[in-house]
C-alpha cells in the first residue's frame, strides 16, 4: 500500500488497494480511525476479532487532518471509497442511537463502538475500583469508597428520564442537566428508590443496549472521562494517605518509615495510563463489535 500516493484530494479506492496487492503479494487491510488515541483500541479490537492483517492508521496520514467528520465528509464526497481492504472505524456519538448516517455505518467496511466512544469504554465504572488499586500496588483499603460502579448506577437511574427526552426531543436542555449531574458527582450520591423492575428506556434505546443503568455508556466520553479521573485521583489519594499512615504505624524506625512511603509512591502509575490496558470483552457493546469484525473475516477473506 505504500505505493498509492494519498494526497489531499486524491480518492483512495480499496480496489487500487486491492489491485496493488496482485502485484506486491501483500493481504493487507488498511482501516481508517479517527485519531491517534484510536489505533491501539482498534488494532486489539480487530486481532481479537480474528483479523491479523489489518493496518490501523489515523485518518491524518493520508488526509490534512483528523476527526470523525474528516473521515464522513471524504467518503461522501468519493475520495475514500471503502471496500474488502478499506476499512473505518468510528465512535458511534449519538449516530448510532439516532440513526443517523446510517449510509455509513450500515456499510459492511464501517466499524462503530456502539457506545459513545472509546473513552466510555475505557472508564466503564466496572472493576474500575479494582483497576485504581493495581494502578497504586496497594488492594488493602478498596473497601473505603463505594464501588465505581454502584455509583455510576445510581447516578444512572437518577438521569435517565433526561436522557430519554435528549433522545426524543433533542432537548440540549436535558444532556446539559446530565453532564451537570455528572461534574457534581461524588462518593457520597445516593439514588432513591430505585425500582428494580423497571430498568429499561422505551423502546428503541433498549434494544440498542440503553438501559436506565448505564447511560454512563451514552454521554459524551471525554465528560465522563473527565469526572472519571476526578474520582480516581480522589480515591487514589485517600489510599495514599492510609498507606502511609499504617507505615508510620508499622513500628519501623522514622527514617525507614520515610524510605517506606518513598518507595510505595515511586511504584504508583496514574491510574489513567494503567486504564488503557483494560479488558473490554465482557461489555456487550464490545462484543458487538468482535461480532462485526469476524462476519467481516468470514465473508471477504
Amino acid at each position: 500500500m505504500n505505493n498509492i500516493k494519498h494526497g489531499v484530494a486524491f480518492e483512495i479506492n480499496s480496489s487500487d488497494i486491492q489491485a496493488e496487492q496482485v502485484f506486491t503479494g501483500k493481504s493487507d487491510i488498511l482501516v481508517y480511525v479517527e485519531g491517534f488515541e484510536d489505533v491501539k483500541f482498534w488494532h486489539k479490537a480487530f486481532s481479537i476479532g480474528g483479523l491479523d492483517n489489518v493496518t490501523v492508521v489515523e485518518i491524518s496520514k493520508d488526509h490534512i487532518a483528523n476527526g470523525k467528520a474528516r473521515i464522513i465528509s471524504k467518503i461522501e464526497n468519493g475520495e475514500i471509497i471503502l471496500g474488502p481492504s478499506l476499512l473505518v472505524a468510528l465512535d458511534s456519538d449519538y449516530d448510532y442511537l439516532k440513526e443517523i448516517n446510517q449510509n455509513i455505518f450500515s456499510s459492511d467496511y464501517c466499524f462503530q463502538t456502539y457506545c459513545y466512544s472509546i473513552e466510555n469504554y475505557i472508564y466503564n465504572p466496572h472493576d474500575l475500583l479494582l483497576e485504581c488499586s493495581y494502578a497504586t500496588n496497594c488492594c488493602e483499603f478498596k473497601d473505603q469508597h463505594r464501588c465505581f460502579g454502584d455509583l455510576l448506577e445510581h447516578w444512572s437511574f437518577d438521569n435517565s428520564q433526561n436522557f430519554e427526552k435528549y433522545l426524543n426531543d433533542n432537548c440540549e436542555k436535558s444532556i446539559d442537566a446530565i453532564l451537570g449531574s455528572l461534574a457534581e458527582l461524588n462518593f457520597d450520591y445516593y439514588a432513591e428508590n430505585i425500582d428494580e423492575s423497571d430498568e429499561a428506556l422505551i423502546s428503541p434505546y433498549d434494544e440498542k443496549g440503553v438501559s436506565r443503568k448505564n447511560i454512563h455508556f451514552f454521554v459524551r466520553g471525554h465528560d465522563l472521562e473527565r469526572q472519571m479521573i476526578r474520582l480516581g485521583e480522589q480515591y487514589t489519594e485517600k489510599v495514599l494517605e492510609l498507606k502511609k499512615e499504617q507505615i508510620k504505624n508499622s513500628g519501623l524506625e522514622k527514617d525507614a518509615q520515610g524510605q517506606r512511603i518513598q518507595e510505595f509512591i515511586n511504584a504508583r502509575v496514574h491510574f489513567k495510563q494503567a486504564l488503557k490496558s483494560r479488558s473490554f470483552e465482557h461489555i456487550h457493546m464490545y462484543e458487538r463489535i468482535l461480532e462485526d469484525i469476524n462476519s467481516f473475516s468470514q465473508n471477504y477473506k
